[in-house]
């Protein structure tokens, strides 16, 4: 009977120990899967805080970029927080980094400048002289040309000074075909498409270029002068060639004469104020020539 119960407590003992093992090992098993959960879980919160900081970093590296600021070749450690810049130092940043735009704007503001300065101090004159001729002996001579106009110009510009220019084109008696001459030729007809220059110093050589009939006004109606014939004043038998310290003129045929005010061009009242200045000159040297006298040897 005793053999019996003990069988009994043997066999419950291998169910207890049975169940037991089974309790313990799915209790082991929750343990290691709470154990994998709480690792994972840690894994992700610094995978988190890792992501964090890398966004961090950028966002003061790019803040650093904007600032002109890049990292030290020594391998500093990276500020975690933007720099506060002085004023001085936000000033030579942006020099720094704008210095090519900078450039580029002082040159400019240079070329501008000179245009100003050169518009603004160019010397402005009162009348133009157009000589054309072969003859560039009256040329090398302008001076006294010049000086006689002068002395007989109104201040036009309101300047306080009286100042009268020359300009020269020799057309050149060579064939037609020399590029100097096309060139003076285009040159010439470009002055004669606009109001500055009025008054016009040639002889009949010019006639075919210039035609004086048709662009010259009849100084006759203006002038009183027995050297005035048509269109021209001709100075060859007068006192011109002395006053401008000629021997001889190329030409004996040379004259001075006015343009015509060419009617309905978009020029027209400039040039109607031209014309009256230069006849006013005009009739000043005119005058001067017919009753020049010539200086005593003694003076």
């Amino acid at each position: 009977m005793n053999k019996g119960k003990d069988n009994r407590n043997n066999e419950q003992k291998k169910e207890k120990s049975a169940w037991q093992n089974a309790k313990e090992i799915k209790a082991k098993a929750q343990q290691n899967e709470e154990e994998r959960q709480t690792l994972l879980a840690q894994e992700r919160e610094t995978e988190r805080e890792e992501y964090e900081k890398q966004l961090h970093l950028e966002k003061v590296e790019l803040l650093k970029k904007k600032q002109g600021v890049s990292d030290d070749d020594d391998g500093a450690d990276t500020q975690e927080t933007a720099k506060h810049y002085t004023f001085r130092e936000k000033v030579s940043n942006f020099f720094y980094h704008n210095k090519w735009w900078l450039a580029l704007g002082c040159v400019f503001a240079v070329i501008v400048g000179y245009l100003i300065y050169d518009t603004v101090t160019a010397e402005k004159y009162d009348m133009y002289l157009l000589l054309i001729s072969d003859d560039n002996a009256l040329y090398f001579s302008q001076k006294n040309l010049v000086e006689l106009f002068e002395a007989n110009c109104e201040d036009a510009n309101g300047d306080g000074e009286v100042n009268v220019a020359l300009l020269y084109y020799a057309p050149g008696t060579e064939a037609a075909t020399n590029n100097y001459y096309h060139t003076n030729e285009s040159s010439l007809s470009a002055q004669f498409h606009m109001g500055d220059t009025i008054v016009v110093i040639a002889d009949s050589t010019l006639d075919d270029t210039i035609y004086p009939q048709e662009t010259l006004a009849d100084l006759g109606q203006y002038i009183d002068s027995e050297h005035i014939e048509n269109y021209g004043y001709y100075v060859n038998d007068t006192a011109f060639k002395e006053i401008c310290g000629l021997d001889e003129l190329l030409y004996e045929d040379m004259y001075i004469g006015l343009r015509k005010v060419t009617s309905g061009a978009p020029y027209e009242e400039e040039m109607q104020r031209n014309f009256d200045i230069a006849l006013g000159a005009l009739k000043g040297v005119v005058e001067d020539i017919d009753n020049y006298s010539a200086p005593s040897p003694e003076q």
